[in-house]
């Protein structure tokens, strides 16, 4: 079985690539907090990872660096033959899903902009008044 799950913040942006047959690929770098780590050592893993189609379409359009994301996927081995240095192997993740673990505002509060939305289930400043005749039914 070949499965992977990680969580981490991209390391840039995000970009698009579009091969002659239309298909859509974006390759993008997570930062990933290693579990574990002694005291006072953060730790930090660098994964690469492919998304395909509309999911890297979202990708590049939804998220910026340093947003925190989720992928599920498989990894993968890419095996390249330099004539100079031999045979190198490079391993990326290939997403299969991608999930956005923070919202708009979150990202905001995080570099430092604290913004508070209203909540329109508990902020009743802006009541709407409704009369009978307003009703469609």
């Amino acid at each position: 079985m070949n499965r992977v799950i990680i969580t981490g913040r991209l390391t840039k942006d995000p970009e698009l690539y579009t091969n002659e047959a239309g298909t859509s690929r974006c390759r993008f770098n997570l930062a990933v907090p290693r579990i574990g780590a002694k005291e006072g050592l953060q730790q930090t893993d660098f994964f690469n990872c492919v998304a395909w189609n509309k999911q890297a379409e979202n990708l590049c359009q939804y998220q910026k660096k340093g947003s925190l994301i989720a992928i599920e996927g498989e990894l993968r081995a890419d095996i390249v033959e330099d004539e100079d240095s031999g045979t190198k192997v490079y391993y990326s993740v290939f997403a299969n899903r991608i999930e956005y673990l923070e919202s708009k505002g979150n990202k905001e509060e995080t570099k430092g902009e604290t913004k508070k939305e209203s909540d329109p289930f508990t902020d009743f400043s802006n009541e709407v008044e409704l009369k009978d005749e307003d009703l469609p039914f």
